[in-house]
């Protein structure tokens, strides 16, 4: 596991691994209830839940980007930021 993040107010973890793909699971059921497909270019370092949206989740990756997705449509990134140079990982 190389990032995670429980939701604020339901039963369910975002998670990588530190492959290219982002997690979805419940943690009633303990299954894996969504995941992206490529999430980014290179491994996913972190995710977290927004505080202000209920179905919004951010991934950040080695590819110096930010993706914000919609929980609900899990496959298809929403917006995406980053990426103009150098970044920098902090663990």
């Amino acid at each position: 596991l190389w990032g995670g993040a429980l939701h604020p107010r339901q039963p369910s973890v975002a998670a990588t691994a530190g492959g290219h793909n982002v997690q979805l699971w419940d943690l009633r059921s303990m299954e894996l209830s969504a995941q992206t497909a490529g999430a980014h270019r290179m491994p996913v370092r972190d995710v977290s839940f927004s505080p202000a949206d209920d179905h919004r989740i951010v991934s950040a990756g080695d590819d110096c980007k930010l993706r914000l997705w919609d929980t609900r449509m899990l496959g298809s990134g929403t917006l995406e930021g980053g990426g103009g140079g150098e970044c920098m990982l902090e663990s």
